[in-house]
């Protein structure tokens, strides 16, 4: 019927500059995350001059996995499925860039959105 391409939605934040850790038993966590609207200065924000480009530079890995699928769906007859793909959603990369993991992301980023509206 159609063909999954799952990608971790931090591969976004990693992009951005941000460090993205993955120790076992532990879940994902972001080390250093947003404080405040001024932290945004270090972020590679480059993607707002040439998203295009910004795109194939820093996610050149989920775009490789990518059309290797199709290329493997075409070959494996399957060319005329649709591939969908899933990342979450943009409030979980939010809730992680501010709060550094899934437990402190939603009370940081509430707190964020409270303070700097």
């Amino acid at each position: 019927d159609a063909a999954i391409v799952f990608s971790d939605i931090l591969v976004v934040a990693e992009a951005l500059g941000l460090r993205v850790e993955m120790p076992g038993g532990r879940g994902i966590t972001v080390p250093e995350p947003l404080r405040s609207p001024a932290d945004l200065k270090a972020l590679r924000l480059d993607a707002e001059a040439a998203p295009e480009a910004f795109v194939e530079a820093a996610l050149s890995h989920v775009l490789a996995a990518i059309r290797l699928t199709l290329e493997r769906m075409r070959q494996e007859g399957f060319g005329d499925r649709p591939l969908i793909g899933f990342s979450a959603a943009p409030w979980t990369l939010f809730f992680y860039m501010v709060g550094g993991s899934s437990r402190r992301g939603q009370r940081e980023g509430e707190r964020w959105l409270g303070e700097h509206p």
